[in-house]
């Protein structure tokens, strides 16, 4: 969902230099044409990281839809490129917080709405204060701003504890009960897989970003760390399962 994307502050000056125009097209329809010139890019050894990022920005610039389109703002942020050809970002440490963050549990006052920038695969929310949504500074985000990355949720919380506890014991009868009671399509074989695999792999996260004697089965809250020349701030969650299947479980909706 895209509805009233905050006003976006301090976008950013790009410098170019260095590069071929000539090898850049006169335009880019949206991600999928935009992503086959990133491949030919970052693929090729003879360009700096900095030359990479470059000709990205400009390729982005002229893109036509940027729906859920993130780009570095700055080579300086990188810690490298991968073999498979996307960049590593020098993310603190923590998953991002600040010292303090807790574990989600009985006793969280879970957020009524929350949103984030990106497609729908990603974990990380912010919740949305009574001023507006957070900026990119606050959010501490290595990317360039753009409004049409921003999704915002309602947040059905009166079950998400619940069903985060079905897909822990993978007990899948129990969470189509609680589908069932809110009017929801059942999940089926493949789904409980995926569920099961990502569930694994946020537990996997967790132990290996902050640690192992640290027990958060249903997400972490507190406030993003300070990174990327951003001061951070911002009230973050850092969810078991990803935006999609929030979604496809009922726990984050639109209206």
């Amino acid at each position: 969902m895209q509805p009233n994307a905050p006003e976006l502050e301090n976008a950013g000056e790009t410098v170019y230099d260095e590069i071929d125009e000539s090898l850049l097209a006169p335009g880019y329809e949206n991600w999928t044409d935009l992503n086959r010139f990133m491949q030919t890019v970052l693929e090729n050894p003879e360009l700096s990281v900095e030359q990479r990022v470059q000709y990205i920005q400009q390729a982005y610039e002229r893109t036509k839809d940027k729906t859920d389109i993130l780009v570095p703002r700055s080579a300086a942020d990188i810690k490298e490129i991968l073999e498979n050809g996307k960049f590593e970002f020098d993310w603190p440490d923590e998953l991002g917080f600040n010292p303090g963050y807790t574990a989600i549990g009985e006793g969280t006052a879970l957020p009524a709405q929350m949103d984030r920038y990106g497609h729908a695969g990603g974990n990380n929310f912010c919740s949305i204060p009574e001023a507006g949504a957070y900026t990119f500074l606050q959010r501490s985000l290595p990317y360039l701003e753009n409004s049409a990355a921003y999704h915002a949720w309602s947040f059905n919380g009166d079950t998400y504890l619940a069903k985060i506890e079905a897909v822990r014991q993978q007990d899948w009868n129990g969470l189509n009960g609680l589908l069932a009671s809110e009017g929801l399509a059942p999940v089926g074989e493949a789904e409980c897989i995926r569920l099961t695999k990502a569930y694994e792999n946020y537990l996997r996260t967790v132990q290996e970003k902050i640690g192992a004697d640290f027990s958060a089965p249903y997400g972490v809250t507190g406030t993003v760390a300070a990174a990327f020349g951003s001061d951070g701030g911002a009230d973050q969650w850092t969810m078991p399962l990803s935006a999609q299947q929030m979604e496809d479980l009922g726990i984050l909706y639109t209206k």
